[in-house]
């Protein structure tokens, strides 16, 4: 899981509805185009590889990270590293990264959510 915490210079901006189409856009621009196709299931449905989560309070913006492929998680946070986080128009500093790595082995795992 790819950790990222940066700050916001104007407090409490109107853009917390508009940040997920943000940063979706700068994981697709920086991932082959496979990854915006998504993976085409038997049934039908398109899945990606890929799922985030943002928190914005005040200044401070996080953002959690994770993918399928850990390879994308690591050309994403070099992409963040060298270039910075570009989130459109919206300015963002103090930047940071952190790669977090978990593994169940040898244990079953039960997994939930909302598709």
């Amino acid at each position: 899981m790819l950790v990222i915490k940066t700050k916001i210079p104007t407090k409490n901006l109107p853009i917390k509805r508009v940040l997920p189409r943000l940063f979706q856009s700068f994981v697709y621009t920086n991932l082959d185009d496979k990854e915006h196709e998504g993976y085409k299931h038997s049934s039908g449905k398109v899945f990606k590889s890929m799922n985030f989560r943002i928190d914005y309070h005040g200044n401070d913006l996080f953002i959690d990270y994770v993918a399928l492929n850990k390879a994308h998680e690591k050309s994403i946070a070099q992409k963040i590293l060298f270039d910075g986080l570009k989130l459109g128009e919206i300015h963002t500093t103090s930047t940071e990264v952190a790669l977090h790595h978990r593994q169940a082995l040898d244990q079953t795992i039960q997994v939930g959510g909302f598709v």
